[in-house]
């Protein structure tokens, strides 16, 4: 009837939005004045198709024919959900030779993980995992600890690096340092590890 009907497509209205155009057959369930209450309290535009002229739908009976003949032509296997199930999975995954975008991408606004997939070089995985790699190595070249010496330019444009000690750490790459017996804040960018070798003395950078 037509409150199951509604109920049905306030359901899928909750998860896709509500539709500028509904396009049905003229069953009793459309019809009815309930329906049409429905439609234009949502601002839904209702357009029936011609009775008995079921091709008026084209859209509608083209999807019908489609998943006639690649459904009963299929050699998926299990029951008939589960094979329902993958057909519907392999139809909105593939690429349409109208829009040259798979239904899903349509709708979803991306490409959802296929067998397929694993064929081709994930981008988004690969920019991931180099930027980790390069927090893991710079990390330890970055990262300074209180009391820990370390050799400090002491300017920006300075190609050459002082012994200091790190004082304070005042942010996630910012130190204060006591350089030449005075006190100075300093970016992570111009501080480097030190090197001291066992019983030795701390080698600078450029050793």
């Amino acid at each position: 009837n037509a409150e199951k009907t509604i109920a049905a497509l306030e359901d899928m209205f909750a998860r896709f939005g509500l539709p500028r155009v509904l396009v049905s057959d003229n069953g009793p369930q459309f019809t009815s004045q309930v329906f049409a209450d429905f439609c234009a309290q949502q601002n839904i535009k209702h357009v029936t198709t011609t009775p008995y002229h079921p091709r008026t739908n084209g859209l509608a009976e083209r999807a019908v024919r489609t998943f006639k003949q690649r459904f009963t032509s299929s050699k998926l296997e299990g029951n008939l959900q589960t094979r329902l199930t993958k057909y519907l999975f392999s139809y909105r995954t593939a690429t349409h030779t109208t829009t040259n975008r798979s239904p899903a991408m349509l709708m979803l606004g991306r490409e959802p993980r296929t067998r397929l997939s694993l064929l081709k070089p994930n981008l988004a995985a690969h920019v991931e995992e180099v930027l980790q790699k390069h927090q893991r190595t710079t990390s330890l070249f970055k990262e300074f600890t209180v009391g820990e010496e370390a050799w400090v330019k002491r300017r920006k444009e300075d190609k050459t690096f002082t012994k200091a000690v790190v004082k304070e750490i005042t942010g996630p790459l910012s130190y204060v340092v006591l350089l030449d017996g005075v006190e100075r804040r300093v970016h992570a960018d111009h501080m480097r590890k030190s090197r001291q070798p066992e019983g030795g003395e701390m080698l600078s950078p450029h050793s």
